[in-house]
């Protein structure tokens, strides 16, 4: 890597919470629109944040971590899946693909529309 400095992207950290927020939840057998009341959102809300289309506040991670008796730490990505390079459109091989990856395993084990879900 030359001498850039790299970032932690708000994006990435937004769409891995939410993916990890709707595998979670499914693994639990819950609706958005359960889980949702447990945590008083919409289910609008939930799908906006498991899109990772809406920033999620830090007392919201708790009460999905209370709702779905999960650590906290759970929901969170690791810093080397969220960093990038500062011009915010060069991100590395790595972090391409193991963002892809748990796309894809997370399309594999759903096999469920979430609008009904």
């Amino acid at each position: 890597m030359d001498a850039r400095e790299e970032k932690i992207s708000a994006q990435l950290v937004n769409e891995i919470f939410g993916q990890n927020l709707a595998s979670i939840r499914r693994s639990r057998g819950k609706s958005q629109q359960d889980l949702g009341k447990v945590v008083g959102l919409s289910r609008g809300t939930i799908s906006n944040l498991e899109s990772g289309i809406q920033n999620v506040q830090l007392h919201q991670v708790y009460a999905f971590a209370f709702a779905l008796d999960t650590p906290v730490s759970a929901f969170f990505p690791s810093i080397q899946d969220v960093q990038v390079f500062d011009d915010d459109n060069l991100r590395s091989d790595r972090i391409f693909l193991e963002f892809a990856k748990r796309q894809l395993i997370d399309i594999s084990e759903s096999g469920e529309d979430d609008e009904n879900a």
